[in-house]
């Protein structure tokens, strides 16, 4: 009998000890993720001043306690079809500060979905961070849908803008006009195009949002001239002195290949400063 009331009270203390754990683990909680030791965060971001000269940014973010300087950094994406790369020269960053490093956007891959990819950063020290960037304002899906329409519609028809802006009449009643040659390529496929929207500084005379279009373009079409008749959108005095992107014609197309979306046509320099002093010339100095 004694060695049954040995094991009894041994069983006793086992579980007076198992329900000391039990509540120790229920009070202190999961354990603590481990923090992060990467001393910087990446993000691909592109501004607005940025459409015009066909560049995006790698974001890079010092979350360190310390300085770190940034030697180089590369943007790779199976839906590019090569590497973007920044190596034009240190940039030291400051504990929480960021840098936006531009890059030229590489010829894009329309074999897929848009994929996100890798950022590789190296330090001045040596050190490398690699890590998927974010993307908050989902800008490599969208360089790629662009980047596929306007590798769909290139294929199909040359579109050129004007050498120079067209203007009839002067001061406040004068009328401008861009002209677009379109030239078929002579490959398959077909372009729709719907129309080309109005900008923060172009519409067209009456006012409207877009100038209306609707035709098609392919291997059988003719060379044709497309032209704008054009107003000034605004003529506040920010107008032309905040503008980023007022001078890019958004054209709405669809092609054979099921894509349909933007199709971006910067107006060359020489006709962009025409365009300004037009503006100037209607609505005043």
């Amino acid at each position: 009998m004694r060695p049954r009331r040995v094991l009894a009270a041994a069983t006793g203390a086992l579980s007076l000890a198992l329900v000391s754990v039990l509540t120790l683990s229920a009070c202190s909680g999961p354990p603590a993720p481990t923090p992060s030791t990467s001393p910087a965060s990446v993000a691909i971001v592109q501004g607005r001043t940025d459409y015009s000269r066909n560049v995006f940014a790698i974001e890079v973010t010092n979350r360190s306690d310390a300085p770190i300087t940034v030697r180089s950094a590369r943007y790779a994406s199976p839906s590019f079809a090569t590497v973007a790369s920044y190596e034009d020269g240190a940039v030291p960053l400051s504990p929480g500060s960021t840098v936006d490093l531009r890059v030229p956007i590489p010829a894009v891959s329309c074999d897929g979905t848009a994929r996100l990819g890798t950022v590789t950063v190296v330090l001045a020290d040596g050190r490398r961070i690699e890590a998927v960037p974010t993307d908050p304002n989902a800008v490599v899906s969208r360089l790629v849908r662009e980047g596929c329409i306007v590798h769909d519609v290139d294929a199909v028809v040359t579109v050129t803008p004007p050498a120079a802006l067209r203007v009839d009449g002067v001061g406040a009643a004068a009328v401008a006009h861009i002209d677009l040659a379109l030239d078929p390529t002579g490959a398959d496929g077909r372009v729709t195009v719907t129309d080309v929207r109005s900008t923060t500084l172009m519409s067209p005379v009456d006012g409207a949002p877009n100038w209306p279009l609707g035709f098609d373009i392919d291997a059988s079409s003719s060379p044709r001239t497309l032209t704008l008749d054009m107003r000034p959108t605004r003529c506040d005095p920010h107008a032309l002195a905040d503008d980023k992107v007022g001078t890019i014609l958004v054209i709405d197309v669809s092609t054979s290949t099921g894509r349909d979306g933007r199709y971006l046509l910067p107006l060359p320099p020489a006709v962009k400063a025409q365009v300004y002093s037009y503006i100037t010339a209607v609505c005043g100095d």
